[in-house]
């Protein structure tokens, strides 16, 4: 039910587990399960902590310690913390064979996001080609989850037109499935039009996002308005544009997302924004990695009205 949308759902299932479990090693399972669906409410700091209890105890059932892995590396991600993503990640593999499909590509996701955040694309892209091996009981779920994180690859890399024929092909493969499958995947392709002037196309999508209730996950809010930043910057929209981005920094900074609050505010500073300046230098200094210092100095230089240092 998480996975499909509905967070709430998931976590009153979790909680009637909980009290009528009582084999310690199926309570694990139920724990990081729990894991997974706070991060997707948005919760990020109680995933950290419940994927932690997890991680570091010395024995459990392998898809306990996959969930543990997807919840943690998702929330560490989006909330700057992407360094620490590596040592999950060094988890993950350990059970990556004991696992099934669908839970190896939430982890892949999870690993590739954070790596996303911190500016390492290469190391991404790497990630992206090891999940084209992954098996899924459905092999169009399966393909369709690989297209989708070199879609973000893409993406983030500048690599547009790439982008978005990559995510229409897997909007179209994974069109019956909802939750992150719905969701991700066409907010990368919405950007990836808006960047290639063909707002139109981007509108219809942003369209779908508004109305979806599986886009109204918690997690995925800050994104969905970024999309709509962008948007509005493709329809010549500047101040529009500058209005949403600032507010996807809002959510985002609500909601614990550091890193995410740091690109909405880089956009709203590309969009013509000063009054974001110092914020965008101050956020980016916490986050980890080193497009959080590129966007630290690109911030810098215009507060100084630096051109050469721009």
């Amino acid at each position: 039910q998480a996975l499909q949308g509905d967070a709430l759902a998931a976590e009153q299932v979790v909680e009637s587990l909980r009290g009528r479990i009582r084999s310690a090693e199926l309570r694990r399972g139920v724990d990081a399960l729990a894991a997974a669906s706070a991060a997707f409410a948005g919760r990020l700091q109680d995933a950290v902590e419940v994927s932690r209890r997890e991680l570091i105890a010395p024995t459990g059932p392998p898809a306990a310690l996959g969930w543990a892995v997807f919840a943690g590396g998702l929330a560490l991600g989006l909330m700057g913390r992407g360094e620490q993503v590596a040592a999950l990640a060094e988890r993950g593999n350990e059970i990556e064979g004991q696992v099934d499909g669908v839970l190896r590509h939430l982890m892949a996701f999870s690993e590739v996001r954070a790596l996303l955040l911190m500016g390492d694309f290469d190391a991404a892209e790497k990630r992206c080609i090891d999940t084209r091996q992954i098996s899924a009981p459905s092999q169009y779920l399966s393909w369709g989850l690989a297209t989708m994180l070199a879609g973000a690859v893409d993406l983030a890399s500048g690599h547009f037109v790439t982008a978005a024929s990559r995510m229409e092909q897997t909007v179209a493969a994974l069109s019956t499935e909802s939750g992150i499958w719905w969701t991700v995947p066409r907010a990368i392709l919405a950007q990836a039009y808006c960047a290639l002037g063909r707002s139109d196309d981007a509108a219809t999508i942003i369209g779908e996002l508004r109305t979806s209730p599986d886009a109204h996950h918690a997690v995925w809010r800050p994104q969905v308005r970024i999309a709509e930043a962008w948007l509005a910057a493709a329809q010549g929209n500047v101040s529009g544009a500058i209005s949403a981005a600032t507010d996807a920094a809002a959510v985002a900074d609500k909601a614990g997302q550091l890193a995410v609050e740091m690109l909405a505010l880089h956009d709203a500073a590309r969009f013509g924004d000063r009054t974001c300046l110092q914020r965008l230098v101050d956020v980016a200094g916490r986050v980890d990695g080193r497009l959080a210092r590129a966007h630290a100095a690109y911030g810098k230089a215009l507060l100084d009205g630096d051109g050469v240092a721009l």
